[in-house]
């Protein structure tokens, strides 16, 4: 069962949380995991990131519609030569101007890409891109639950062997007394008494390599975990009900690393095809939909004969 308990320390004037957690199995260990681990948070956020830069590229590929609204103040009008026949003036040329003091023109305009094949192969590139961080994901969360098995299991076989640490140095610092006594009685001789102490000692020294074994491990499943320094970490154990279990071959999982680099062999070629595409024309479709205003003084008339029709249709 995985418990979890927060304790609150006010020290000069300052607050924090201590947070206590205990576990009672593996598959308590590798849930925390999986939800606490911040490397693995990152990467979950890389996918969600890797998504929307999918939906970005293909927004490149949709219509374009902008609506405009222009007004215009000619403070002069261009100058037309036009022959003076229209003016009843035969043989002549006349500099005349045509349009008016103020114009305004209202729309929308409209563009579709038609064939862009460098924007179809970014979509692509940032579709690999998304599998990638999703492989990414997968392979970092492999070795996290093997890193978290290897130090459960750690924790162990180090509990167990200080436990039995404890009993050989308390075998062990007997034997030594013991030998000591006889030695000052002469029953045994200084070789058998210094045998002795060497055997207390090494006991003494497995025990703390164990202990040392056993810090490091939690140490280490903090830091998966996500726990600071000031947490603590209890892994309750039986070394009975807890031995590894035997995978079968249906439960083995290939290594993501070989997917992850398969896709990345896949945007190389992918990038080449987009250095490729930019040779290759584009070719789009545009139109306008407004209508225009031409009045000799300032204002907007909204009047349904005041507005001409514009519009236009073109390729690109």
């Amino acid at each position: 069962m995985l418990l979890f308990f927060t304790v609150i320390c006010m020290s000069a004037g300052a607050q924090s949380d201590t947070i206590l957690v205990e576990v009672a199995s593996l598959e308590e260990l590798l849930k925390l995991a999986r939800t606490q681990n911040p490397d693995l948070k990152s990467y979950k956020l890389n996918v969600t990131k890797s998504s929307y830069d999918v939906k970005i590229t293909k927004a490149a590929l949709l219509p374009s519609v902008t609506g405009s609204f222009s007004g215009q103040r000619n403070l002069a009008l261009a100058t037309t030569p036009v022959p003076g026949e229209f003016f009843g003036q035969p043989g002549t040329t006349v500099n005349a101007q045509f349009g008016q003091d103020y114009a305004y023109n209202a729309g929308i305009s409209i563009t579709k890409s038609l064939l862009d094949w460098q924007s179809s192969l970014k979509v692509k590139m940032a579709k690999l891109a998304y599998e990638v961080t999703q492989v990414q994901q997968d392979a970092y969360l492999q070795i996290l639950e093997q890193q978290v098995n290897l130090n459960y299991y750690s924790i162990l076989i180090s509990k167990r062997a200080a436990a039995l640490a404890e009993k050989d140095m308390q075998i062990a610092d007997s034997m030594a007394l013991f030998s000591e006594q006889k030695f000052r009685e002469g029953l045994v001789d200084a070789l058998a008494l210094n045998q002795a102490r060497i055997n207390s000692h090494v006991t003494k020294q497995n025990l703390n390599n164990s202990k040392q074994v056993y810090n490091k491990s939690i140490g280490d499943l903090k830091l998966l975990l996500g726990m600071g320094k000031e947490d603590s970490l209890t892994v309750v154990v039986n070394i009975q009900n807890e031995l590894p279990p035997k995978y079968g071959a249906g439960e083995l999982r290939p290594d993501e690393s070989i997917k992850l680099a398969n896709l990345n062999q896949q945007q190389a070629q992918n990038q080449v095809n987009i250095q490729k595409s930019m040779l290759v024309p584009k070719l789009s479709l545009y139109s306008y939909y407004g209508k225009q205003q031409f009045r000799e003084d300032f204002g907007i008339d909204f009047g349904n004969n005041s507005w001409t029709n514009y519009r236009y249709l073109g390729l690109n």
